[in-house]
């Protein structure tokens, strides 16, 4: 077998919230199998990637930021070989991840994307909410990026309270009752979690 030289790039802890620890030992779980196969991995962080030169003619990545994904993309340009190319990692923001999924008949709630400085009277029915207010850029980074609504006034108070922090999209999804299950994992590591919501 080919002994291959990997780059491994930490997801920047801003990115990770409430999963750092998880996001971390999915890497390390996987830098660690491929060393015991005979590669070689280096560890970075995404701070050192936007800094630093890599060695590796492989990267493997859980890297969000704007600045981290284009240069990564630069490097694929000139053949780096990327896991998690940029276009994936792109493809992972809300907005985009949403309608890719409704776009390919995968169930998903009924959601559409809006700015936050618009009014939603006249614009989104009421029968709409309950819904889900979500950042469409990023996934969740504060816990009020994502937010329940019961009704469409309390909804324009959250699209205020968003535009005032920054955020100029969002995603709202219609509510569906039930259970969320969350889970990460890598086969064979060990390292399993999972997360259930009631």
């Amino acid at each position: 077998m080919k002994r291959l030289e990997f780059a491994a790039v930490q997801r920047y802890t801003l990115f990770s919230p409430n999963h750092v620890g998880n996001d971390a030992a999915i890497l390390s779980a996987t830098a660690r199998q491929l060393i015991r196969e005979g590669h070689v991995v280096r560890m970075y962080t995404e701070q050192e990637f936007l800094l630093r030169e890599l060695r590796g003619s492989c990267v493997f990545t859980m890297m969000r930021s704007g600045a981290a994904v284009r240069k990564l993309e630069q490097m694929e340009e000139k053949g780096l070989l990327a896991i998690n190319p940029a276009s994936g990692i792109r493809n992972c923001s809300r907005e985009r991840m949403t309608f890719l999924l409704l776009g390919n008949q995968i169930a998903y709630p009924e959601s559409m994307a809006y700015d936050t400085d618009v009014s939603v009277a006249g614009r989104i029915s009421e029968e709409f909410a309950p819904c889900w207010v979500k950042r469409a850029d990023f996934h969740a980074i504060h816990r009020e990026d994502v937010s329940y609504v019961r009704h469409l006034a309390e909804l324009q108070e959250i699209l205020i309270e968003y535009a005032l922090r920054g955020i100029r999209r969002v995603v709202i999804s219609k509510h569906l009752p039930g259970d969320l299950i969350k889970f990460y994992g890598v086969a064979g590591s060990g390292f399993f979690s999972l997360v259930l919501s009631v």
